[in-house]
């Protein structure tokens, strides 16, 4: 089924998906950011110490959640829907999405989203309370201090946006595929492929071409790093 010219083809084809995804949902966090930022900002009025807490973690975890469940829900469903395609493009008696993969993976996708809220919102208290307790360790002024903040901001809008947005866009759909490749019945193992350019690390290099029993490759980009783009391909005999 597969040669190297082809590999390739299917590895640009799916990162060009994916792709198409992230303005949304970059878009959407730099909305979360921004209600956050107004939150640090009023709190910060009243941080008499370094100790005081600029968000609210627990509102941030459920605002998290609330913004990229859609985005990610229709990213896992249509990568299953693709992956069963791509391994059964002939079969007509099967369904767009079969049951059992949609229940799997969006099962898999709230436990990935709870875990993800947590970080996130533990990493952005965390960003905050080093930034104030920076500034009042350098006896900076209130204004001082929320030039901080405002700066970590800017950082969250950017950067940090990206890097989300690209991590669990890609994370749910490998795992969207996996599981309609598994929902064939057909694809037993699939092949790790690397994303293959400058901007491939030594780890990625390392495993391209490793093959798994598609019950126990590992989840990607979690076994990798963030901002990873490689893709798992079927390997149907």
């Amino acid at each position: 089924m597969w040669n190297e010219k082809s590999k390739e083809r299917f590895w640009r084809g799916y990162v060009r998906q994916t792709e198409n995804y992230e303005p949304r949902t970059i878009k959407a966090l730099r909305g979360m950011f921004k209600k956050q930022k107004s939150e640090a900002l009023g709190e910060l009025k009243h941080a008499v110490n370094r100790d005081h807490k600029l968000i609210n973690t627990r509102k941030a975890k459920e605002d998290y959640a609330k913004t990229v469940t859609p985005i990610l829900t229709a990213v896992i469903l249509n990568a299953a829907k693709a992956g069963a395609n791509l391994v059964e493009p002939e079969n007509p008696h099967k369904q767009d999405i079969p049951p059992v993969a949609s229940s799997v993976a969006l099962n898999w996708l709230r436990t990935r989203i709870g875990w993800a809220a947590e970080l996130i919102s533990e990493e952005t208290a965390s960003f905050l309370a080093q930034e104030l307790a920076a500034g009042f360790a350098a006896g900076e002024s209130m204004d001082e201090i929320a030039k901080r903040i405002t700066d970590t901001f800017d950082f969250f809008n950017e950067a940090r946006a990206q890097r989300i947005a690209r991590t669990e866009i890609m994370s749910a759909s490998n795992q969207g595929a996996l599981q309609g490749y598994s929902e064939s019945g057909v694809v037993e193992q699939v092949e790790f492929y690397a994303a293959l350019d400058e901007r491939t690390c030594d780890m990625c290099s390392d495993m391209h071409g490793e093959t798994f029993d598609i019950d126990d490759a590992p989840p990607l980009p979690d076994s990798t790093h963030p901002n990873c783009r490689c893709v798992y391909i079927p390997i149907v005999e």
